[in-house]
């Protein structure tokens, strides 16, 4: 990816007409093993013509963010955040040496730290807040090119999905795979349900 197509996307997750900060939510499927939470390889030149924006890899929400009790934190912290219950390790090694190594890593909501479970019963009861968030993914996506293939994580990202594939003018082929936070599932279950949506979307 050339530098300005790199500025170009952070600067929209910056400012947007959807007045929605989402560059700490984003990310590209790269980091660094021995601190997961670390995000300077993006002020990386050497870095950035490694990332990709044809592969995607889409989750539904954040579970947690990097905040910084800051109105507007450091870009590129999604999936970057050691936490809790948090599994992005599994993502580092499912990815590893794959075609979506270098991925582009989003969420399809830009919502706080919403627990899952109550996200699209959220947006049922705020339709104006839907349509918003449908739109601000539309654009997102755009802003990476017409041709994508999207790994998407969980059936509720892909509902989401959905609704904006409908709306947007290119072509997008995706996969779905289990959760990593579903309860009881193991490791070798999600890579192998990764490395199988990988193939498919060869």
């Amino acid at each position: 990816m050339k530098k300005s197509q790199f500025d170009r996307i952070i600067e929209f997750a910056t400012n947007n007409e959807f007045d929605i900060y989402y560059a700490n939510y984003i990310s590209w499927a790269t980091w660094n093993e021995n601190n997961i939470n670390d995000k300077d390889m993006f002020t990386d030149p050497k870095i950035i013509p490694l990332l990709k924006t044809d592969h995607v890899i889409l989750g539904l929400n954040a579970s947690v963010v990097d905040n910084n009790e800051d109105d507007k934190p450091p870009a590129c912290g999604g999936f970057h955040c050691k936490h809790r219950g948090g599994r992005d390790g599994w993502l580092m090694e499912a990815t590893k040496n794959t075609p979506f190594e270098y991925a582009y890593m989003s969420d399809a909501l830009k919502v706080k730290e919403t627990k899952s479970s109550k996200v699209i019963q959220y947006l049922k009861k705020n339709p104006e807040i839907e349509e918003k968030q449908l739109s601000l993914l539309i654009h997102e996506l755009s802003l990476l090119g017409k041709n994508l293939k999207i790994i998407v994580i969980g059936k509720d990202a892909e509902k989401v999905l959905k609704k904006a594939v409908n709306l947007f003018k290119g072509t997008i082929q995706y996969e779905v795979i289990p959760h990593y936070a579903r309860p009881g599932l193991k490791k070798v279950d999600f890579l192998d349900s990764f490395a199988n949506a990988i193939e498919k979307l060869k």
